[in-house]
């Protein structure tokens, strides 16, 4: 098994874990900051979640080993979405419970 991870200094990262991960460590450079993904979150509280039915949100990370945040809502909606748009593209990763048929 092959962990993967990303890091805004992956040189520091590999070399402070790769020790302990011998050839089961995968590093990458991380498309966000600290900061991006705080405000993100951020983001996220501020948005009326009554409104956009948002249910649960919190961190994650993608089948690319990027960092997400992942946003439950019962539906997405170019409101929502809208709402959303100043995060980092690919940041904020909508996960509706109601999906639209062949879409």
């Amino acid at each position: 098994m092959v962990e993967v991870l990303a890091s805004t200094h992956p040189a520091r990262t590999e070399r402070e874990l790769g020790p302990s991960y011998p050839r089961q460590l995968c590093v990458i450079r991380s498309r966000y900051t600290k900061s991006q993904v705080n405000e993100a979150l951020a983001l996220v509280m501020k948005v009326n979640a009554h409104r956009f039915a948002i249910y649960s949100f919190g961190h994650s990370v993608g089948l690319d080993g990027q960092q997400q945040i992942v946003v439950s809502t019962l539906m997405d909606t170019p409101a929502l979405r809208a709402a959303l748009s100043s995060a980092p593209a690919g940041l904020i990763h909508i996960d509706p419970w109601l999906k639209r048929l062949g879409s």
